[in-house]
C-alpha cells in the first residue's frame, strides 16, 4: 500500500512538550514538522536549515517514524547523536529510543566514524529502522565495514542507500558479504562509489 504524506503547519516542537525528545533536537539544533502519513505514521522533517548546537525547546514527536535531516551537514557527530537515539536512548533500555522505520541523511558529511555509530546501532537489539539512506557523504570502507557487520544480525533493515560515497573495493566486499547471512536486505545501492 502506497503511504501519502500530508502535510501540516510548520511550528517547532517544544522541549516542554515533548522532553524525551527535546536534546536530541537541540543537540543538532534543527526543528522539525510532521506529515501524517495514510497509515497513521508520522514523517518528521527539518523545517530550518541551521545546525546551531545552542538551541533549545525543539524536539523530535516520539511518534515520528521516518526522519528526513537531508543537506543539513550534521557530520560524524550529529549521526552519533541520532545513533544513540536509535539504540534505545541514552539508558540504551528501549525506553527512550526513537521508532523510526526511515532515516534519511543524505549530503551531511557523514564519514566513517558516523556510519560507524549508526552500525552499532543498527546492530542493537532496539533498532526499527527498515531505511537507512545515507547517500552523498564521506563513508568510506571503515564504516562500510562496519555497517557490513552490523547488518549480521539486523533483521529489520530492507534498504541501504550508500550511493557517491568513499567506498572502495574492500568496504564493498564487505556488504555483499554480509548479504549471505542477511536475508532481509532487498535493496543495497553502492552506485558511484570507488568500486
Amino acid at each position: 500500500m502506497a503511504r501519502r504524506a500530508f502535510q501540516v503547519p510548520r511550528r517547532p516542537w517544544g522541549a516542554a512538550a515533548l522532553p524525551r525528545w527535546g536534546g536530541l533536537a537541540a543537540v543538532l539544533g534543527l526543528a522539525v514538522t510532521l506529515a501524517r502519513g495514510a497509515e497513521g505514521a508520522e514523517k518528521c522533517n527539518h523545517t530550518d536549515l541551521v545546525w546551531d548546537a545552542s538551541r533549545t525547546g525543539v524536539g523530535i514527536p516520539a511518534t515520528c517514524s521516518d526522519l528526513s535531516l537531508v543537506d543539513e551537514s550534521i557530520g560524524d557527530a550529529g549521526a552519533s547523536a541520532i545513533a544513540q537515539h536509535l539504540d534505545g536512548g541514552a539508558g540504551g533500555d528501549g525506553s527512550g529510543g526513537l521508532q523510526l522505520r526511515t532515516l534519511d541523511l543524505y549530503e551531511n558529511h557523514i564519514g566513517d566514524d558516523g556510519a560507524k555509530a549508526l552500525a552499532a546501532a543498527l546492530a542493537g537489539p532496539f533498532s526499527t529502522l527498515k531505511e537507512l539512506y545515507l547517500w552523498g557523504n564521506a563513508i568510506g570502507n571503515s564504516g562500510a565495514a562496519a555497517l557490513a557487520k552490523a547488518l549480521e544480525s539486523n533483521t529489520k533493515l530492507e534498504a541501504l542507500v550508500l550511493w557517491n560515497n568513499k567506498i572502495g573495493d574492500a568496504g564493498a566486499d564487505d556488504l555483499l558479504r554480509a548479504l549471505d547471512t542477511n536475508t532481509h536486505i532487498t535493496k543495497l545501492y553502492l552506485t558511484g562509489n570507488k568500486v
